[in-house]
């Protein structure tokens, strides 16, 4: 089971920071690779 909260904290987290916070492409499917592994790899 997937615990919402938590998954939502940690990418809140990733987009609450001073910068540039849109993820697109490669770079948004690493992030989410970090909550499940299996997703595949789009390039």
């Amino acid at each position: 089971m997937i615990k919402w909260i938590s998954v939502y904290r940690k990418l809140q987290a990733l987009l609450d920071t001073p910068g540039d916070s849109y993820f697109s492409g490669p770079r948004f499917i690493r992030v989410m690779q970090d909550f499940n592994p299996e997703l595949p790899d789009y390039y």
